[in-house]
């Protein structure tokens, strides 16, 4: 479910500022937070922490398909985005989610 409350937000940040920024980062997995729809709030925190972070969301697909809705909850993010050969989306009827990938 989307986070409801601000305390993954303040988590995500913190554990940013932690890392050091000249190490490679690549974080992903379901974030729940559809960077489809960027009016939200927690998606514009969300990526205020992304930028300040010098950090990119490489996933523009929906990951996440019903007959009444398509989201991109599914994130792949990186600070060296040069180093990414490629990045995408794979439809696969194993689970609601489609399976994300990076090169």
């Amino acid at each position: 479910r989307p986070p409801k409350q601000t305390c993954f937000l303040d988590l995500l940040q913190r554990t940013l500022n932690n890392i050091r920024p000249d190490f490679e980062q690549i974080i992903l997995g379901d974030f729940n937070i559809d960077v489809k729809l960027s009016t939200t709030p927690i998606c514009k925190s969300y990526k205020n922490i992304l930028n300040a972070s010098n950090l990119t969301q490489l996933i523009k697909e929906p990951t996440r398909v019903t007959p009444s809705s398509s989201t991109i909850i599914d994130h792949i993010i990186c600070n060296n985005e040069e180093k990414i050969s490629q990045s995408g989306v794979i439809p696969t009827g194993i689970s609601d989610h489609f399976m994300t990938f990076c090169t």
